[in-house]
């Protein structure tokens, strides 16, 4: 028992070490919450201000297969035809997806401010509430998607959205639980994934990376 102690002591403080390595604190803590508010906060106004516009589009119907691009639920005129011949109104379809994703992103949100309200003073916590919050409201082609095609003065603020929400994820997969990359080439991936996220995303997500780039670079 004896000689198991100075092992499990070592452990414990490694393991304590290994976590301390994330915590923030003084003025590094009062800029990253600055930061992280800074960039919330607006994307909440977004998304908050899509949502009526979403729902609008969602009462039109699309020409084609590709006039309303990928707007989750957008339909055709058969389409718009075949619901109302089931017994629901355009109106109601509308609210329903509305409503669905506006409740997705809020479970995000209450989670993501629930960390930063409890841990931010962790850098890889803090990381994990901005995605937690940003994905909730980018992860569908709705509310933002819907902004952006109907105002396109906001493709490029609305693109670096989605292109913050895909690197803040990889980043916190890959330095996921000890905030250091293991092994050190996993570097490379992170490389990698930021270009593959700026180019798929800016100006904005529309202008694909799969669709205007050869499939050789895509892979």
């Amino acid at each position: 028992m004896r000689r198991s102690e100075p092992g499990g002591k070592r452990a414990s403080f490694s393991t304590v070490s290994s976590i301390t390595n994330t915590h923030l604190s003084g003025a590094l803590l009062l800029i990253a919450r600055v930061v992280w508010l800074a960039l919330i906060i607006p994307c909440l106004g977004f998304f908050i201000a899509g949502l009526p516009v979403y729902y609008q589009q969602l009462q039109r119907p699309c020409l084609s297969t590709t006039t309303c691009g990928d707007l989750n639920g957008a339909l055709l005129a058969q389409d718009f035809h075949a619901l109302t011949s089931a017994g629901f109104s355009v109106s109601e379809y509308a609210a329903l997806f509305t409503i669905f994703f506006a409740l997705i992103a809020a479970i995000g949100c209450v989670v993501g401010f629930l960390l930063f309200w409890r841990r931010s003073d962790d850098w890889l916590a803090l990381l994990a509430a901005f995605y937690l919050v940003i994905s909730g409201i980018t992860s569908s082609n709705n509310s933002i998607y819907a902004l952006a095609h109907t105002y396109p003065i906001l493709d490029l603020p609305l693109g670096l959205m989605y292109f913050l929400a895909q690197v803040s994820f990889g980043v916190f997969l890959l330095f996921f639980p000890n905030g250091r990359l293991a092994p050190r080439w996993m570097g490379l991936i992170l490389l990698l994934l930021i270009v593959y996220a700026f180019f798929d995303n800016l100006p904005f997500r529309g202008l694909s990376f799969d669709v205007n780039w050869p499939g050789w670079v895509y892979l």
